[in-house]
């Protein structure tokens, strides 16, 4: 059900872009510091939202590689008591007069 409903917002989505690149086919100038060029419309609002995206991953990057060390450093200190538990229940046990 979940995969359904994830194709129909992919095809959605990727409809409206489509459409809007149709409608929107008219070249604008666009400038840049050495220079201007005629580039479509739809290209330029693409090529803004891509580099949105990269951006955003960029800065998201650093919270995931902090909480995977985390995590990491964790599981070590799990398997360590883990190991010192599976020791001491080895050990007899004495019973004190």
């Amino acid at each position: 059900m979940l995969r359904l409903f994830r194709f129909a917002v992919y095809f959605s989505v990727g409809l409206v872009g489509l459409v809007f690149a149709l409608l929107n086919a008219q070249a604008v100038p666009f400038n840049y510091y050495v220079g201007s060029r005629e580039i479509p419309l739809a290209f330029i609002v693409a090529m803004a939202v891509g580099f949105g995206a990269l951006l955003g991953i960029a800065a998201s990057l650093t919270v995931v590689v902090r909480a995977k060390r985390e995590a990491a450093g964790l599981r070590k200190n799990v398997n360590v008591a883990e190991r010192e538990l599976a020791n001491l229940r080895t050990i007899p046990y004495k019973d004190q007069p």
